[in-house]
């Protein structure tokens, strides 16, 4: 039996992270910081996020500011 638990701020931002690194992108730090801070309890709604993100950034060719990232979370 295992104790999953839901990863901790620091893992979260690490995890983001790590995401963009493998898939060759940046984002700024505070934006990690406010992903982070929304999205608690599941790794997988955390790289949906940035999924989510990453595509308005290819799809509409913008850079992903702060209120990109807040209506993003809102659909989540």
């Amino acid at each position: 039996m295992a104790d999953l638990k839901a990863p901790d701020f620091e893992t979260r931002i690490a995890i983001l992270q790590a995401k963009l690194a493998s898939k060759g992108e940046s984002l700024d730090f505070d934006l990690l910081e406010l992903i982070a801070k929304h999205v608690k309890d599941n790794v997988r709604e955390l790289e949906g996020a940035l999924n989510l993100l990453l595509t308005r950034k290819a799809v509409f060719h913008v850079e992903i500011s702060e209120n990109e990232v807040l209506e993003t979370l809102a659909t989540l």
